[in-house]
């Protein structure tokens, strides 16, 4: 009887092992989310893994392919993990019904969108502490705010983004590493991240979550703007660690914060009509020998100019009325 069952757990083993053996031979994975990646599909009225998109980037993997048919998705998409989720040339529609984020990249990296049209969110694409995105041939429109990147480290902010991706029908500007340039005046959405000597001049920004954002970026020009009509926007202009810019002769009214500069110094606000925000006509946050001039600060609700951990700014000969505080 003992001979018998020690032969029974040899006889075991013996199988276990030639299955682990044959597994790895054939490369038959062994544990779920292992492998080569994968390629999903999503179609809302048709044959497909998946009728919603979320669905199927709940079930992906790392690295895995989401492929999304003509139609459209009535959807708000949060993607938390690297993966590519491409459309049918714009024919997949992303509709948000009016409310929420649409797609929401956040804190993760090698994410990869296109082929869409993202479309009556209250955001269109957010990237949010995230890095090495790539956006391409995306057709944002009719979104309270169409796009916004936000982000601590010049990582969160290096991204893969070019003017085939359009907001409102106008090209999304989202220059890396450049130098010595000018945004072109087709611009519906302008970022400019660790670079040098950039103008950005002669244009109308309208629903986005910054009109212009510098990240990183120095010795850069920001002149005769308009983000009046960027209604909703978190800022008109946002600059995070950027110095010896200047901002001037531009309107900036309508959004939360006018000029919003976090980490920021040496910068140069002048002659602008800074007027009609929800927050602060100026906010200064850890900003330090910045020069604010003959600008007009006017019926901003909260404050005209805001200084948080700041020092040494210089403010002088600026029109300040109506705001809800002075400073």
């Amino acid at each position: 009887m003992g001979r018998r069952r020690v032969g029974l757990v040899f006889g075991v083993w013996v199988f276990v092992l030639l299955v682990v053996v044959f597994g790895l031979v054939m490369n038959v994975p062994l544990v779920k989310g292992s492998g080569a990646p994968r390629t999903w599909t999503v179609d809302d009225d048709g044959p497909a893994d998946f009728r919603a998109i979320q669905q199927a980037i709940q079930a992906a993997n790392s690295g895995d392919l989401i492929r999304v048919a003509a139609g459209k998705y009535y959807e708000n998409l949060i993607i938390d993990k690297p993966l590519t989720l491409q459309g049918e040339d714009k024919t997949a529609i992303i509709d948000g019904r009016g409310y929420g984020t649409i797609i929401r990249i956040f804190r993760t990296n090698h994410v990869s969108v296109g082929g869409f049209t993202i479309q009556n969110g209250i955001d269109g694409i957010s990237v949010v502490y995230s890095y090495n995105v790539t956006l391409r041939n995306n057709n944002i429109k009719g979104n309270w705010r169409n796009f916004d990147v936000w982000g601590k480290q010049l990582s969160h902010f290096v991204h893969d983004i070019d003017n085939s991706n359009t907001v409102d029908e106008k090209l999304l500007y989202y220059w890396v590493n450049r130098k010595n340039e000018q945004v072109p005046f087709d611009a519906g959405y302008v970022a400019v991240i660790n670079s040098t000597n950039i103008k950005v001049k002669n244009l109308i920004l309208t629903k986005n979550g910054q009109g212009v954002l510098f990240a990183f970026t120095n010795n850069s020009r920001i002149e005769n703007i308009d983000t009046t009509k960027n209604v909703y926007g978190f800022q008109g202009v946002y600059m995070y660690k950027s110095n010896k810019n200047i901002i001037a002769g531009s309107r900036i009214g309508n959004n939360f914060d006018g000029v919003r500069l976090e980490f920021s110094q040496n910068n140069k606000i002048l002659n602008n009509n800074i007027t009609f925000n929800k927050y602060n006509g100026v906010t200064l946050v850890f900003s330090r020998k910045n020069i604010l001039k003959y600008n007009t600060l006017m019926d901003n609700h909260l404050m005209s100019i805001y200084i948080g951990n700041s020092d040494r700014n210089k403010i002088d000969n600026n029109a300040i009325s109506n705001n809800g505080n002075g400073i």
